[in-house]
């Protein structure tokens, strides 16, 4: 998902925060005031819907898709310096269409999109969390999605595609600049293209077009360096990239969303979600197991069981930072924790997305990872 998740999309979100600024302004109207559901779900005349398996095209589909109201490239990442030192960090752009747009648009110079990024580093040893975000049409070169110059940017920050070993698996860079840290990261496949839901349609509920288009590298091996305050910081590990596009995601009962990626130490990773309703119960829910050779597996409904085990108070907020997760069929049971309390957004529509840690049960065997969490509508 990422839910944004539209993938919520995926995610996160999160084409949230730019839909937001198009059509609330900027006001001081507070977060807890504009609701996940509000945004998320709903028709939007003219725009395409995601109703129906596609043919993907690459490197096309890398690139933005003007006819959908919201999409995303969404990066996430567990980095370490050569002593061990932890960073966690989140790199987002979003695109919401202000106005339908055309296939054949050129993203560069439309105006009918506007372009929206946040970042979160999270310094695990000083359990401090950095958050940025920043604005921008795509006009007059502020922002953007450029096939020829293989590029999403907005206002000096960036994503670069390498297609050297092919269009379906790019190398990535990307680049930001801002008051408290710059980041310049080089990221490689170590496997094929994860193709979410059915061939890449990754519904959200039983309800025809509440879905995405929904793909994943999820094992990126990244190098680079963060300069955090001043202090640069050379870095290894590894990332997760998630890429979605949809219209419309969410039904009106559902409030909200749960969204994991796990990396596991014995080169397995699971992308879960589930969406919850007003009371907090899942309201619906998928995954995908994916192999140390890049073979994968697709879980729904009932294959799953999450259980919340503690819960910590941000800024007022009660956020599940504990979870048990298990693949009924598979008698896998994974343990979550988040690496650090407070890796909250505190932008507009407040949001959670941080650094995890995990374990996985199987008969007599454990294996550890680490990962990321998107948690949206708590405290809605």
């Amino acid at each position: 998902m990422r839910l944004l998740l539209l993938s919520l999309s995926g995610l996160l979100l999160t084409g949230l925060l730019i839909y937001l600024f198009v059509n609330f302004g900027t006001g001081d109207k507070k977060a807890d005031e504009i609701s996940v559901a509000s945004i998320m779900s709903g028709e939007v005349s003219g725009f395409k819907k995601a109703d129906s398996i596609r043919q993907f095209i690459f490197p096309k589909d890398h690139f933005a898709h003007n006819e959908y109201r919201t999409e995303w490239w969404y990066f996430t990442g567990n980095l370490f310096t050569q002593e061990g030192r932890r960073f966690g960090y989140q790199f987002t752009i979003f695109r919401n269409g202000i106005l339908p747009g055309s296939e054949s648009d050129s993203v560069v110079i439309s105006q009918n999109s506007l372009y929206s990024i946040h970042i979160g580093i999270s310094d695990i040893q000083n359990q401090k969390f950095y958050s940025y975000e920043r604005y921008a049409r795509a006009l007059d070169g502020l922002a953007g999605s450029d096939e020829t110059a293989k590029r999403i940017y907005i206002e000096g920050n960036e994503i670069l595609f390498d297609f050297s070993n092919g269009a379906e698996l790019p190398g990535f860079q990307v680049n930001s600049s801002t008051d408290d840290f710059k980041i310049s990261f080089n990221l490689v496949p170590e496997k094929k293209m994860v193709l979410h839901g059915d061939k890449g349609l990754s519904k959200k509920s039983n309800k025809p077009g509440n879905a995405s288009y929904y793909y994943s590298f999820t094992k990126l091996n990244t190098g680079g360096e963060l300069t955090l305050q001043g202090k640069k910081f050379k870095l290894n590990g590894s990332s997760w990239m998630d890429r979605e596009w949809s219209t419309s995601a969410l039904e009106s009962d559902q409030k909200g969303w749960d969204w994991f990626a796990l990396q596991m130490e014995d080169g397995t990773e699971l992308m879960y979600f589930r969406l919850r309703d007003s009371t907090g119960s899942t309201n619906f829910q998928k995954g995908t197991l994916i192999q140390m050779d890049g073979s994968y597996d697709v879980f729904t409904g009932n294959d799953f069981k999450i259980t919340p085990l503690k819960n910590a108070e941000i800024d007022g907020i009660k956020y599940p930072v504990e979870w048990e997760i298990k693949i009924i069929p598979l008698n896998f049971v994974f343990g979550v924790s988040v690496a650090m309390k407070n890796q909250v957004h505190p932008f507009r529509l407040r949001y959670y997305e941080g650094a995890i840690n995990a374990f996985r049960k199987s008969g007599n065997e454990i294996s550890k990872g680490v990962g990321y969490v998107e948690l949206t509508g708590y405290g809605d």
